[in-house]
């Protein structure tokens, strides 16, 4: 391994972490930019195709919840050539949505295909893998404690 595939490998696993970022700043510009124009989400029951056809799926997903926090670890590159990548990366998500009285746990992983585009890793293909589930009730933030800054959801 040289040095220019060492600061790939951490260029590679900053653009995950921006996406947990994006996602839960409801930073929609900055999400999609994360993705190259020919891009897939697969959610499992829900694939897209195409940067442009993301915007509507995403702005569904983040008014579902009003809160989520996404912690990305143990990323692996399990295919590395310069210009391409596959990556599996392990997370854990927490959402929840005071209003419904609802709060979602989930643990999987992140199977992605990135490209190099002037500079930068950009996500080709991003999956989600879900190993498990757990729904319970929402629970209130003690007082001394504040959420962070969330942007509003944009309009479609």
């Amino acid at each position: 391994m040289d040095l220019t595939e060492l600061v790939d490998r951490t260029l590679m696993a900053d653009t995950l972490h921006a996406y947990c970022d994006r996602v839960d700043r409801t930073d929609l510009d900055g999400l999609l930019a994360l993705f190259t124009e020919d891009a897939v989400l697969d959610l499992g029951r829900t694939v897209v195709a195409g940067r442009g056809r993301l915007r509507p799926l995403l702005i569904d997903l983040m008014r579902r919840w009003s809160t989520t926090n996404h912690h990305c670890s143990t990323m692996s590159v399990l295919r590395y050539d310069g210009t391409t990548a596959d990556t599996v990366t392990y997370v854990y998500a927490f959402h929840d949505a005071p209003d419904r009285d609802e709060s979602m746990h989930l643990w999987g992983r992140y199977e992605d295909e990135l490209r190099k585009e002037a500079g930068e890793w950009r996500l080709r293909v991003h999956r989600l893998r879900i190993a498990g589930v757990r729904l319970t009730t929402s629970g209130e933030t003690p007082e001394r404690f504040e959420y962070f800054h969330r942007e509003p959801v944009p309009d479609m």
